[in-house]
């Protein structure tokens, strides 16, 4: 493995376990109650991105690794909002003001 597919091992594990909190506190603000399971998506995800970064590399040289981190790093950027956002929700609601 070269750098760019180290980064991009990183970045897609990182991205799919930042993925736990986001639903667990969407889950939160919903005030659902039901269990969530991280299985398939934890290690099944990652892996598949990782995979399809390296095999895209072997026919066009880092493009899949570039490609598939920018995609996960957009992925990950809508989770952070997801959580920054429901937290908001739940400590407005805690306050009372929703």
């Amino acid at each position: 493995m070269d750098t760019e597919q180290i980064i991009l091992s990183i970045i897609c594990t990182v991205t799919w376990f930042a993925w736990i909190p986001a639903v667990l506190i969407e889950k939160e603000k919903n005030e659902d109650t039901g269990g969530t399971s991280i299985l398939p998506v934890i290690p099944v995800f990652p892996i598949v991105g990782i995979g399809s970064g390296v095999g895209i590399d072997r026919l066009f040289e880092n493009w899949g690794s570039y490609t598939i981190s920018l995609l996960h790093l957009v992925l990950l950027g809508s989770f952070a909002y997801t959580i920054v956002r429901d937290l908001i929700v739940i400590k407005n609601r805690k306050k009372g003001m929703g």
